[in-house]
């Protein structure tokens, strides 16, 4: 059935831009637009609306007892009565279903009282009814259920609502009494200020996994209620500051915890701790958690990291009113390596430990909620010894996460007098700089309204300061979202993709992300700024960054899945640009990546946009997967690595298959998981053809060839598949498979050359951090970090240790490998272990000592047992060369013990029979020959072994084990391999009877190999 269209009177608020206009006009005073005719529909998309449900009780009985004239005429008034009432208060006529009407509010002209106006209309529809129905002395029985929240506004006359709140309230309208109305939570935080509320028991509805929160609601204001107990501010802060005193003043670590709930005065609390008494002597550190922080890799480390390097620049500068400010992600030099998070929490724990040794130091953070594990695990490893660290947490809850038990204290709400003062401080003139301008009844309004919270205080005071009046709290969504559909199309969007950045954004990234042209950019940013939606601030780079994250994360909230899987996809692309600019933007690109993956599967699963947005999170997970390798974050990059190839396995994308199983696979075997990374190699042969992604099949090979090893034809095919990819990254990898096959067989010299070619090369081709040909410029190659860049920087300051090149040479060019490493803590000791030995055999001890502690520091700090093994065989090497051989034993012994812990029980086996070499108090190693395969290293010190124990039993085989050895070190080419060996050898013919001419043969080789490494006399002038 039809029902006639109102003409609505001229005059009102005017559709465009909201403002008021007398009842006479027929076109905006203030922008020319018609008035007094319904706004069009905007635009569709996603809006915050609240819907009416209103149903006849007892209809089918009516309906039953009626004749069909009768009831058609009673239904053509209740139609009417309804219609009218929902118009007159503003609201659209959704639809008619059976004797059901829906209203909705806010859906043409959203407004902040919108869910007032609906209970209004509500009401009225019942007292007209009453009215109406007398003429046929029927009345008829209504329930209204009223619902609050977003929907889906299509683009369409009617039926365009849509969305989970259009449920709510039919399930609502079933429980409401007859001539009644029940309204949801939403609706009740939004209208309790204005209209009478009474709570019911929860109604348990079809389709809603818990029941509903409900009240009934009618006209007239909210009865006079006792206030909820308050606890003043004051005495908290007053506790807090004692605990500061007490914990600032003692050394070690500490913590304390606040909790409350959202908007109760967390941070503000943080910020009148920052300017206590206590913390006047102290370095202050902030910090604010985000959301995303657990999904973007090392972000909050580098954070802290970043504060921390700033307080130990100098004294901490004052803390601005408000929150704590979101500064720029910290920049790193291009194509530098990036520390792993174990490096980070090793550095920041040094940075804790110095920055306290002079003045206490004080970490502030805040959203800890949302705190990371390394976070935590940094708050828990405050390094022993340190000064005073006291690390204050304010969140929603305390981690459970945390090991070191924090005191704990919660945020009350705020006494009246405390809102007043905070409203006070709005005031214009007031030290913060408010413009608030209230008279004392408006104010103890807002503050009865505010329920103690400050967030909500602070939200109701800036919406009365804008000349909205009627707020509750709640309502700042509502208010925000009225707002922001006033708004012209650019504005909208510049908001909505600052939303799905989630971060200040500066122009250029706007610019590159927004979809829109720069005249409607420059055009969007204007009005923001205008309407007071949008704030720049001058970044680090002198760009603007725009900083407006609850409008923006409201105008997000009311985009269509189409426009945020839009926006994701940019962002997603722009992150991945700038990846080598800065940390931690590959990981970002991901999580933005797989948002417009969960936004398009949503909307069209199973599309051709589904998959090429599966391809592209694909793609960036494995990008981050490759980041998180060049770190030495192998776990992490197993994580990503998986979801990239499960991700690249549904839409059959067998290159991208291929990439993110290379990289699985080698951080897998990184990872110890030898067995699962073969397994995943053999199964990835199946996946297609290596022709898909040929780089990649390459250093799958190049996997199974370093954990499987298959001859020359295999390494020749391996070969063959870098040469076809033309990918600079395969070709080093090769390089290096191929200088671990010649070190192998102990020629150092093939080793350096082939690993410095694979280091220019890769440099060369942008894959990792290089050095542009100035001497000392120190300007790095920006590139993204290919697989066994790690292996080729350690092995080749190996090879130039134990190679030819002069002991000098071999030290400068350890020392451009270190600069080059210098971001990458353990990359750069491990380098450090070479010129540590480099230096020993310069006549140096002193400062090779020194270099292998600051090493030892950094591989215990991150937990690198195998590393620390490695460094004290360097270590004994060291003491060795220097004449100390019990020194040198006590190191090989300590090496053995890292061994056996990691279940390496041959390389153990090995370091204990060079101690006893060395220091023969110690039992004799086992007997038995070395296994099939063994290295050149093994052989010779199995031959030495076995020459001192036939020697020592006065067995004349001791010369000939002797003479094998030296056949063997023969066989090396390399002069800073065979120094060492040949000391060993020269000292162990001594001892075997007739062993002079070997002592001799022994004696000249070593002279040649010092000779030619440029090294000093070595241990035998200690002899």
């Amino acid at each position: 059935m039809s029902v006639p269209e109102p003409v609505p009177p001229p005059g009102g608020d005017c559709p465009g831009c909201g403002a008021g206009n007398p009842p006479a006009a027929r076109f905006c005073m203030a922008c020319g637009s018609p008035v007094g005719r319904p706004a069009a529909a905007g635009p569709a998309g996603l809006r915050f609306v609240t819907v009416t449900f209103c149903d006849i009780s007892g209809s089918t009985r009516l309906a039953t007892r009626l004749s069909p004239e009768l009831w058609h005429r009673v239904l053509e008034r209740y139609f009417g009565a309804l219609r009218g009432a929902v118009e007159a208060h503003g609201g659209r006529v959704e639809k008619f279903i059976g004797d059901a009407v829906v209203g909705v509010f806010g859906a043409d002209r959203p407004a902040d009282d919108d869910a007032v106006r609906a209970v209004r209309a509500a009401h009225e529809s019942m007292r007209r009814l009453a009215r109406e129905t007398d003429a046929d002395s029927i009345a008829l029985a209504v329930r209204f259920g009223i619902a609050s929240g977003q929907v889906v506004l299509a683009d369409r006359d009617s039926s365009f609502a849509i969305g989970a709140v259009m449920n709510r309230a039919a399930r609502l309208q079933g429980a409401a009494p007859q001539d009644g109305a029940l309204a949801d939570v939403r609706t009740w935080l939004l209208v309790r200020d204005q209209v009478r509320c009474t709570p019911v028991e929860p109604v348990v509805a079809k389709g809603f996994d818990t029941a509903l929160q409900a009240w009934t609601v009618e006209p007239g204001g909210r009865p006079a209620a006792v206030p909820p107990p308050f606890v003043n501010q004051r005495r908290l802060l007053d506790e807090l500051t004692a605990e500061l005193a007490v914990r600032l003043g003692r050394p070690g670590g500490s913590v304390l915890a606040v909790d409350g709930e959202v908007g109760s005065g967390k941070t503000a609390l943080l910020r009148q701790l920052a300017h206590s008494a206590p913390a006047a002597g102290a370095r202050v550190v902030r910090l604010d958690c985000t959301r995303d922080d657990r999904a973007q890799g090392p972000g909050r480390l580098l954070r802290l990291d970043a504060e921390l390097t700033a307080a130990a620049a100098g004294p901490p500068a004052p803390a601005p009113p408000g929150p704590a400010p979101t500064a720029p992600a910290p920049t790193a030099t291009p194509g530098a390596i990036a520390p792993s998070t174990a490096e980070l929490r090793w550095r920041i724990g040094r940075r804790l430990a110095g920055l306290s040794a002079d003045r206490p130091l004080l970490l502030l953070v805040d959203n800890v909620q949302w705190a990371p594990d390394d976070l935590l695990q940094v708050i828990d490893e405050v390094p022993p010894g340190c000064g005073p660290v006291l690390f204050v947490l304010a969140g929603r809850e305390v981690p459970s996460g945390l090991v070191r038990a924090p005191a704990a204290f919660s945020v009350p709400a705020l006494s009246a007098e405390h809102s007043h003062r905070l409203l006070h401080l709005l005031r214009p003139g007031a030290a913060a700089g408010g413009d608030l301008e209230l008279h004392w009844a408006g104010a103890g309004a807002l503050v009865a309204r505010s329920g103690g919270n400050p967030l909500f205080l602070e939200q109701l005071a800036a919406l009365a300061a804008d000349g909205i009046e009627d707020l509750v709290a709640p309502s700042a969504s509502a208010a925000l979202g009225a707002r922001i559909e006033r708004l012209g199309r650019p504005a909208r969007r510049v908001l909505g993709c600052v939303g799905a950045w989630g971060a200040p954004v500066d122009t250029r990234e706007l610019a590159a992300t927004v979809g829109l042209e720069a005249s409607e950019l420059a055009d969007g940013l204007a009005e923001l700024e205008l309407r007071g939606l949008a704030a720049g601030q001058p970044g680090e780079d002198g760009r603007l960054r725009l900083d407006c994250r609850s409008p923006a994360q409201v105008a997000y909230a009311h985009l269509t899945l189409a426009d945020r899987a839009e926006l994701h996809t940019a962002v997603a692309g722009e992150l991945r640009r700038r990846a080598a600019r800065g940390p931690g933007a590959l990981e970002q690109a991901a999580v933005q990546a797989e948002r417009a993956l969960e936004c398009v599967r949503e909307l069209r699963p199973g599309s051709r946009q589904e998959a090429e947005a599966a391809a592209l999170a694909a793609g960036c997970l494995a990008a981050a997967a490759r980041r998180a390798v060049s770190r030495s974050d192998v776990r992490t990059a197993v994580e990503l690595a998986t979801r990239a190839r499960e991700l690249a396995e549904q839409v059959a994308d067998v290159g991208l298959g291929l990439e993110a199983a290379s990289i699985e696979s080698y951080a897998l075997a990184a990872c110890g998981h030898t067995a699962q990374a073969l397994a995943l190699i053999d199964r990835t042969a199946g996946l297609g053809p290596a022709s898909a992604n040929p780089a990649a099949a390459f250093q799958l090979r190049a996997n199974e060839l370093a954990l499987r090893p298959a001859g020359p034809e295999a390494v020749r095919a391996a070969r063959r598949l870098a040469e076809r990819s033309g990918d600079g990254p395969a070709r080093a990898r090769l390089l290096l498979l191929e200088a671990l096959d010649a070190i192998g067989s102990g020629d150092y010299r093939q080793g350096e050359r082939l690993l410095a070619d694979a280091y220019g090369g890769v440099a060369a081709n942008g894959a990792v951090a290089g050095y542009d040909g100035v001497a000392g410029s120190g300007r790095a190659v920006a590139a993204d970090v290919g697989l066994g860049t790690a292996e080729i920087y350690a092995n080749l300051s190996l090879c130039l240790a134990f190679g030819d090149s002069p002991v000098r040479v071999a030290l400068a060019r350890c020392a451009e490998l270190r600069e080059s490493a210098a971001g990458a803590p353990v990359l750069h000791a491990l380098v450090g272990c070479s010129a540590a030995l480099l230096h020993a055999f310069a006549g140096e001890p002193g400062p090779a000592r020194d270099q292998l502690d600051q090493a030892r520091e950094v591989f215990a700090g991150v937990g690198h047992r195998a590393a620390l093994a490695g460094l004290y065989q360097f270590r004994s090497a060291v003491e060795e060369w220097a004449g100390d051989p019990v020194g040198a034993a006590h190191w090989q012994r300590a090496a053995a013990a890292c061994f056996t812990e990691a279940g390496a029980g041959p390389a153990a086996d090995r370091c204990l029979a060079s101690a006893w070499l060395l220091d023969r108090r110690d039992p004799a190693p086992a007997e038995g020959p070395p296994p099939p395969g063994a290295g050149w290293e093994a052989r010779v010190l199995h031959h030495q072994v076995e020459a001192v124990r036939s020697a020592a039993r006065g067995d004349p085989g001791a010369r000939a084990q002797l003479g094998r050895s030296l056949a063997v070190l023969d066989t090396v080419r390399g002069a800073g391999a065979l120094l060492l060996p040949l000391t060993a050898a020269a000292r162990i013919a001594r001892a075997v009877p007739d062993g002079a001419d070997l002592a001799g043969r022994a004696d000249r080789a070593l002279r040649a190999a010092r000779e030619a490494k440029g090294a000093g006399p070595g241990p035998l002038r200690h002899s």
